[in-house]
């Protein structure tokens, strides 16, 4: 078992990061709302909603790449770097085809936007993902 470590040490997520969490927050959303779009409501429609939810959580905190998780630790299943920000980009895009094809061009649009002026806000995490080198302590 791992010591816990020094909340002192750690560093403090910055506006970027903290755009990156509601990103992945909407992302989740614009997936739910297209299963429910797809079960029509009913019973089906939140079953899926959860489902999709569920699928793509669970890829996106599984495969990681070294060096890049949030909490400092090791991955559950390490991936290069270039494998990882494919996963993210796929993972965005679809969410906004998610939400465009389900009837919510507007947060299709603003996803797409908020997506790429966060990384650019970020763009030496994603250079260091495409080098698959883990940023500096």
């Amino acid at each position: 078992m791992r010591p816990l470590p020094d909340r002192a040490s750690q560093s403090q997520p910055g506006p970027a990061e903290i755009g990156f969490f509601f990103l992945d927050i909407a992302a989740l959303a614009g997936l739910a709302r297209w299963g429910w779009h797809l079960g029509g409501g009913g019973l089906v429609g939140p079953a899926l909603a959860l489902l999709f939810v569920l699928l793509f959580g669970t890829v996106w905190a599984v495969f990681r790449a070294r060096g890049f998780v949030p909490n400092g630790g090791d991955p559950v299943v390490a991936i290069p770097g270039p494998a990882r920000l494919g996963i993210e980009l796929l993972l965005y895009l679809l969410a906004a085809w998610s939400c465009w094809v389900s009837g919510w061009q507007v947060a299709a649009v603003v996803l797409v936007i908020c997506a790429i002026a966060i990384y650019m806000a970020m763009r030496k995490r994603t250079i260091g993902l495409l080098r698959n080198t883990p940023p500096a302590a």
